[in-house]
This record gives structure tokens, sequence and C-alpha cells, in this order.
């Protein structure tokens, strides 16, 4: 499987982050999806029933996959003011799953992608044509997504009582906003966001670059990395890292079976 990926211009920011994109891949057997932080839009290029454009605020634990195809799929990674402003429900209710977009305006621009010839054409495209949506809203960003953006998106691993203060809320304000608006406690997402960078750390080939510095210093010791890392995945990180080198699979949030 190939992947590509291109940071979005600064102008969609804090809307919109980046742009992936996957080709399709062929798997005879169940896969595991793991937990992830960063909220998406995934649209199917290839034809399929449905809308064919689904959002998701994040995933809190992993699940097992049937087996099937993943099919060639442009994702729009989002920052969670981003699913404020594509979604007409409440960020909450897209975790731990994908709700189907069916409007005029996601259905015209999917056309437009599955017409383009490549991903950079692709990106160019959703990055106009949502530029000027967001430039027409005039949406402001909450605190609680600001926080959570800053967790999400590697800014933030701190104590949630300092991330209350720089946000200039209370502690206490901050956690009931994050359950009303996001469904996520601040704990849950900066465990989820902390496994994500494991995952960046330990793939043999990270399409997505790794950190400045090895995730496994933010935990207590290797026992306290090995736990949380199979809380959340259901293997260890070395079976992890091998499954990914003998594959060969460049994809983080999912592993295929053997």
């Amino acid at each position: 499987m190939t992947i590509e990926w291109r940071a979005a211009r600064l102008a969609l920011h804090p809307f919109v982050i980046g742009f992936v994109e996957r080709a399709d891949a062929k798997m005879t057997g169940a896969s595991i999806e793991f937990p992830f932080a960063i909220p998406v839009i995934h649209i199917t290029l290839s034809e399929a029933p449905g809308p064919g454009i689904a959002i998701s605020s994040g995933r809190t634990i992993m699940r097992t996959a049937p087996p099937g195809g993943v099919p060639q799929t442009f994702v729009i990674a989002l920052g969670f003011s981003g699913v404020g402003l594509f979604l007409p429900q409440p960020a909450s209710e897209a975790l731990n799953r994908f709700i189907d977009i069916d409007d005029a305006f996601w259905s015209f621009l999917r056309r437009r992608l599955c017409e383009a010839h490549d991903f950079a054409t692709r990106a160019a495209i959703v990055e106009h044509v949502l530029l000027a949506r967001i430039e027409s809203s005039n949406r402001l960003v909450s605190a609680s997504f600001k926080a959570a953006d800053a967790i999400a998106q590697d800014r933030w691993s701190g104590p949630i009582h300092e991330l209350a203060r720089r946000c200039g809320v209370e502690e206490r304000t901050l956690r009931n906003h994050f359950r009303r608006d996001l469904g996520w406690s601040p704990k849950q997402l900066l465990r989820v966001a902390r496994f994500n960078r494991a995952l960046r750390t330990l793939h043999p080939r990270p399409w997505s670059g790794r950190g400045a510095q090895d995730v496994r210093l933010e935990f207590f010791d290797d026992s306290h990395f090995f736990r949380e890392f199979h809380a959340h995945a259901g293997i260890s990180p070395a079976a992890f890292a091998a499954a990914k080198t003998r594959s060969g699979d460049a994809m983080l949030h999912r592993l295929l079976s053997d």
C-alpha cells in the first residue's frame, strides 16, 4: 500500500491540518484498527454504495475489522474545531464511529476528487473549496477545541490543570466541556495521543515522520510503556513493529493479519 501526506496551508488552521491518501489494499484476513486522536473525514475515491464520505472525531478503543479490501481513500485530517464546523451534530456523536455525510456540498467535492488525476491535485481542490467554506463561517474556536487540538496534535502532554490555565478556564470547566462537546475526557485524549506517538516511534517505515523525542521517555518505565501500548493495541510493541517489518505495510492505525 502506498500512502501520501501533505500538511494543509496555514490559512485552513485550526479547522484542517492535513491530507492523506492511501491506495487500494487487498486483505485476506481480519485487521486490527487502533485508537486515533485526530478527527478525520474519509472520502472514498472508488465506486461504492452510499454517500462515500464519513466523518469521525476519533476512536478511544481498538476494534477488529472483518476481511476485505481497503478502498482508495482521500483523508482530511481535522482539528476538533473542524468537526464542529463540518458536522451539524456535536463532535461527541462522531466519537468511536464514522457518520455518513450526505449533502450537496460534500457530494460535489467528492465528484471533483474522483475526477482528479493525482493526490496533489485533489489536495489543492480540497484546500480551495474548504477555505471558502471556512472564511464564510465566521466561527469562533472554543477553549475546549483549542485544548483538544493541542493534545491531539502533540503540542501538549502535560497536566490538565496547567492546560486549562493556559486556555483561561477552570480545570473543572474544561473537563466538563470536553465531555459535553467532544465525548472524550482530557485524560483519554492524552493517553490515545501518546499511544499514537508510540506507533510513529515504533513503525519501521513511518510515513508521518518520527518525533524529535522517543515517546517511551514519556512513560515511568518499560513496563508502564508495555501496559499502555497493549491496552490500546491488544498486542505488544515488539509484535507491532515485527508485523509491520514483515509486511512492509505503511498504515499507522491499522494492522493487517498475516
